[in-house]
C-alpha cells in the first residue's frame, strides 16, 4: 500500500558551538550539506540536492542556536526509495564534500540571506527573543547566520573540520513519521 514518508534528522549542533571565527559555520555548513559528498554523482554542484529531487523529496533545513536539521518529505514509501533516501541523507550528514568554488558561489546565497532577514518575520522573531531574554543574552549575541566578514572568511578545512568535529551518528537525532511498517 503506497504512501508518503517524512524524515527529519536533528544534529546537536548550532550557533552557540561555533568559536567567534566560525560565526556562521554551522548555518553555512548546513548549506553545504546540500551540495557535494563523496558518492557517484554527487562530486558536483548541488549534487546531493539533484538526487534527492531525483526522488521527489522535498528537502529543507534549518539551523538554530542549539541544533541543525534536516528535513526530507513527503516521497513514496517503496523500500527502493526509503533506502535510495536513507543512503542520500547518510552521505549528507557524513560525507559532505566541501568545494572551495561551490562554497565561494554559497557565500554570497548567505550572505544575500542575511541582508533578507533585516524585513523579514525571521528577524521579528529575533527582536522577539531579544526583547524577551534581554539584549545581553546569548540568543542575541549568537544569530545562526553569522557575521558576513566571518562567514565570507570559509575555506574548505574550516567546513571541514567544523564536520568532523560535530557531525558524528552519537549527536543525530533521527525521527520518521508517515505511512510506513516498522520492520521497514
Amino acid at each position: 500500500n503506497v504512501g508518503t514518508l517524512s524524515i527529519a534528522a536533528r544534529v546537536d549542533v548550532g550557533s552557540f558551538d561555533e568559536l567567534e571565527h566560525e560565526r556562521g559555520i554551522a548555518h553555512f555548513t548546513e548549506h553545504m550539506a546540500f551540495d557535494s559528498a563523496y558518492g557517484k554523482n554527487l562530486r558536483k554542484r548541488y549534487g546531493l540536492w539533484h538526487a534527492l529531487d531525483t526522488l521527489r523529496v522535498q528537502s529543507n533545513a534549518y539551523t538554530s542556536n542549539r541544533a541543525t536539521v534536516y528535513e526530507l518529505n513527503s516521497f513514496t514509501n517503496d523500500t527502493r526509495t526509503i533506502k535510495a533516501v536513507f543512503n542520500l541523507l547518510k552521505q549528507q550528514l557524513f560525507h559532505t564534500m566541501p568545494v572551495q568554488e561551490h562554497m565561494d558561489i554559497e557565500k554570497g546565497a548567505v550572505i544575500g540571506e542575511n541582508r533578507m532577514r533585516n524585513d523579514s518575520a525571521s528577524w521579528l522573531n529575533t527582536l522577539n527573543g531579544c526583547d524577551f531574554f534581554g539584549a545581553a543574552s546569548q540568543v542575541c549575541a549568537r544569530e545562526p547566520i553569522g557575521l558576513d566578514r566571518t562567514v565570507s572568511a570559509f575555506k574548505v578545512h574550516d567546513v571541514q573540520g567544523f564536520l568532523n568535529k560535530w557531525y558524528h551518528p552519537s549527536r543525530v537525532h533521527l525521527y520518521v513519521a508517515g505511512d510506513v511498517d516498522g520492520e521497514d
